[in-house]
């Protein structure tokens, strides 16, 4: 049972041990240096992580930090087991959930990014400033959160089931979502979501299944992109929120040939107030090798 850590050094939890950390409780890593040899100069790596190979549980209000601005590797979890984060915060570290099942509400992360690698993934009510990457999720939910940060909003990479609803996905340095080789059979839903001011493309597909239903997309590079033998629809909720899709940098939508685009035109708005006729902004939609 942990109620105060300094992680000086990586701690790391066996297969069949247990790691209780109390209610309250705040975790302060640091990095560490690295000196290779005399005659190269000192190295300083992110280093340093509390690893868990068993089961853990965590309580309320328990904080992830690191001193003076360092950043440090943070929370790994390797189980086939559920874990449960509620109210937890990182700060200049990162989470990462290999296997098993990962649920976490009403947290922060800020400079700090969430990986899933073969795991189920649900989060909502969360503030990321950061990134959120899955990879060979059989099931991805994205409920209610704001995520801003470096790099794609929300990547989801050969993932199954997907959910993304009544979020926030803004200010990226890259992509707002994107979606890569990932169908689902059931659900492959974008519904609700605010995706605006990212570097990149608002939302892009590749080889992917998608629904956009009532989105916002402004104010990207793109708007919406579909490549490679994506079927991607665009059309309203089931309480008739139209889609918006206007006043992106370049194209509206872009898709190619190989990519299957449904639109339901009387339910989705699709505008730009002052496009530039000389770059590809002209195009509200474009397919270039049709």
């Amino acid at each position: 049972v942990i109620s105060f850590l300094w992680a000086k050094s990586d701690i790391s939890v066996s297969i069949g041990a247990n790691l209780q950390i109390s209610d309250n409780v705040t975790i302060n890593g640091i990095a560490h240096t690295v000196v290779h040899d005399e005659a190269a100069p000192i190295w300083i790596e992110k280093g340093n992580a509390v690893s868990i190979l068993g089961s853990i549980s965590i309580g309320d209000n328990v904080t992830f930090t690191a001193e003076n601005d360092q950043f440090w590797d943070g929370l790994t979890i390797v189980n086939d087991a559920v874990v449960n984060l509620g109210n937890v915060s990182f700060t200049n570290c990162n989470l990462v959930q290999e296997n098993g099942q990962i649920v976490i509400m009403g947290s922060e992360f800020t400079n700090a990014s969430i990986y899933c690698n073969n795991a189920y993934f649900y989060i909502e009510d969360c503030i990321v400033w950061g990134s959120i990457n899955c990879k060979n999720s059989p099931s991805v939910i994205v409920n209610d959160c704001d995520v801003t940060g470096n790099g794609n909003g929300v990547s989801l990479i050969e993932c199954d089931e997907y959910g993304i609803y009544g979020s926030r996905i803004l200010d990226g340095s890259a992509n707002g979502i994107s979606i890569y080789e990932s169908n689902g059979e059931i659900n492959y839903l974008i519904e609700d979501c605010e995706i605006s001011h990212n570097a990149g493309d608002g939302v892009r597909f590749y080889n992917s299944i998608g629904n956009l239903s009532g989105c916002i997309i402004t104010n990207n590079n793109k708007g919406v992109t579909a490549y490679r033998v994506s079927n991607v629809t665009i059309g309203n909720t089931f309480d008739n929120e139209d889609s918006y899709i206007g006043n992106n940098e370049l194209q509206e939508i872009l898709f190619v040939d190989s990519a299957n685009l449904f639109i339901d035109g009387e339910r989705n708005m699709i505008v730009d107030n002052a496009y530039d006729p000389i770059t590809f902004d002209k195009y509200l939609i474009q397919c270039p090798n049709l």
